[in-house]
C-alpha cells in the first residue's frame, strides 16, 4: 500500500495500525535517501518534517473521538523505531 503524502494541505488521518507502520515504512525509505547529504551540509530536515506531519503520524495517539487513529502502544513504539532507523546517525533505535 502507498500512500500520496503533499506537503500542502491538511494531514492525512489514519485509520489503523497497519496503516500506521506501511507509511512509516514508506517515510523511512524516503527519509534515508538524503540523509548522508543532510549531516555533511549540517541542513535541518524541513522538508521530511513537513511529510511527516502531512503524513498523520503526528496525531497516531490522539483518540478517534478527536479525528486521530490512537493506536497501539506497540505500534507507536514500531512507527519510532521505524523512522528513527531512516538516519544512519541517530541513536541505537533497538
Amino acid at each position: 500500500m502507498t500512500t500520496t503524502i503533499s506537503t500542502e494541505q491538511q494531514a492525512h488521518v489514519i485509520s489503523s495500525d497497519a496503516e500506521a507502520i506501511a507509511i512509516a515504512h514508506q517515510l523511512a525509505s524516503e527519509f534515508v535517501k538524503g540523509d548522508s547529504e543532510r549531516d555533511k551540509e549540517r541542513r535541518l530536515p524541513y522538508e521530511e518534517v513537513k511529510k511527516f506531519s502531512a503524513s498523520g503520524l503526528w496525531e497516531i495517539t490522539v483518540p478517534q473521538e478527536y479525528g486521530g487513529a490512537f493506536v497501539s502502544h506497540a505500534t507507536l513504539a514500531e512507527v519510532i523505531k521505524i523512522v528513527c532507523k531512516s538516519n544512519r546517525i541517530a541513536i541505537d533505535c533497538e
